[in-house]
């Protein structure tokens, strides 16, 4: 088992680092050549700027059983199906079971702001956010 990062414009590379380190986890942070990373325990993958490059090679480089975090609905659900397990930097958990509806909401929201020209606020990120983030991880890590 193994945790990758869709690290672009993650919030918690550094959590994630941390509790990866503590388990003796591999861990693979992927960014694009924009977003140049550093670690201190994982491995940085750099690809190239093209649409979606990033998650292309999450989904090469996942095997099942391994954690994958993202915000991206679209590749949750690709990993989801190479039987991944896969954490929201918010904390919760994409599943089977609530995948369809996540995706059937972005749809809508981008139909919305298409409509009316419009961006939705996002919520700035909160302590809440990041313990609930950690919890949920150490979780899934001890149960995998």
């Amino acid at each position: 088992m193994k945790i990758l990062v869709d690290a672009d414009a993650s919030p918690v590379k550094e959590s994630t680092e941390a509790l990866a380190k503590h388990y003796d986890l591999p861990l693979i942070h992927v960014v694009n050549h924009h977003h140049m990373i550093t670690s201190d325990y994982g491995e940085v993958v750099v690809v190239d700027d093209m649409k979606d490059a990033v998650d292309f090679q999450i989904i090469k480089l996942s095997e099942p059983s391994d954690i994958v975090i993202t915000q991206d609905y679209g590749l949750a659900s690709l990993v989801l199906a190479n039987g991944c397990n896969v954490l929201h930097p918010v904390g919760f958990e994409y599943t089977h079971d609530n995948i369809d509806q996540l995706l059937a909401d972005r749809h809508q929201v981008q139909v919305h702001r298409k409509r009316t020209q419009r961006n939705t606020q996002h919520k700035k990120r909160t302590e809440q956010d990041n313990q609930a983030f950690r919890k949920q991880l150490q979780a899934m890590i001890e149960r995998s």
